[in-house]
């Protein structure tokens, strides 16, 4: 580790909490510069734009608990990544002792808007089973026609995201078992709660309590239930990003880095899924002991990177 790891992170060490944290001279000299950078805004711009993160930012639940090198990384990841917390487009979130950035599905989608090849790309859509919905696939799919239904929808059937792009229109399209296949296979997040129902008898959808032995957590629903339209939009346009070939080289340098980082597909369910009710005193011993298994993001590469 070398001298400036050292003292910086004896910095941030030193801070009392997160708003001191954030307001250190260094810490928003970096986010500014990256701002700068991504967005091609003029300081003062840039300054405003810190100032409204860093209010979102103080409404991010369970932080205080968390590594403080981890959450000025987070914190400077949103900047290089040129993303926002306004509106789902981006969350920093507790992970245990963690906090980790990840882009959400709206980030996602103004990141591939940045792609030259991209002319344009509208929000994904949901499709009910009972809407007027017919499509194409083959070689060149394609939506022939989409007319939502306001009352007695039924289940979510498919879900859809058309990208416009200078050569013609891309079109991706999921089904509700593929969709679902996915929830299943890899939301831990999803089979935990349904786990924790199946044994408690609570009813899917509730809050409930769940003891971890030196205290209880409260439990609350994942994103699947509690806002099912969106976790397929997410998933949807998770895969359709993924596949894109021509992605600028800041936006492949910020998916290195969030790789690191818990499955995505888990990570923006956090907030949804379980809130730490410990008491203060046994928090605290929790907080205090160090974690090895835990590597913490080289700060020369996330000042360098970007």
């Amino acid at each position: 580790m070398s001298t400036k790891l050292q003292l910086t992170t004896t910095a941030l060490n030193a801070t009392k909490d997160l708003k001191e944290l954030v307001e250190m001279p260094a810490v928003r000299q970096n986010a500014i510069l990256n701002l700068i950078k991504t967005r091609g805004v003029s300081d003062q711009q840039a300054n405003m734009i810190y100032e409204r993160e860093r209010i979102l930012f103080s409404q991010v639940k369970n932080l205080d608990k968390c590594d403080k090198f981890s959450i000025y990384a987070a914190w400077i990841q949103l900047f290089a990544a040129g993303r926002t917390l306004i509106d789902g487009d981006s969350y920093i979130v507790a992970y245990g002792k963690q906090a980790q950035f990840q882009i959400g599905w709206k980030g996602r989608l103004a990141q591939m808007g940045d792609i030259p090849e991209i002319a344009n790309i509208p929000p994904p859509q949901v499709v009910y089973d009972n809407d007027e919905f017919d499509f194409e696939l083959g070689e060149n799919p394609r939506i022939i026609k989409h007319k939502p239904v306001k009352d007695n929808k039924g289940e979510l059937a498919y879900v859809y995201l058309v990208i416009h792009k200078k050569s013609g229109k891309e079109t991706h399209i999921m089904d509700r078992n593929a969709v679902l296949g996915i929830r299943d296979r890899y939301s831990k997040s999803y089979q935990q709660y349904m786990a924790d129902c199946k044994a408690g008898g609570h009813a899917i959808g509730s809050t409930f309590k769940k003891n971890m032995g030196n205290w209880d957590i409260t439990v609350e629903p994942p994103m699947w239930i509690s806002s099912e339209e969106q976790a397929w939009k997410k998933t949807l346009v998770k895969r359709a990003y993924a596949s894109q070939q021509n992605k600028t080289p800041r936006m492949k340098a910020i998916d290195q880095e969030i790789e690191k980082n818990v499955e995505e597909e888990d990570i923006q369910n956090i907030d949804y899924a379980v809130v730490n009710d410990a008491p203060k005193e046994i928090q605290q011993e929790t907080q205090a002991q160090p974690d090895t298994k835990q590597q913490q993001p080289d700060l020369g590469n996330l000042n360098e990177a970007f």
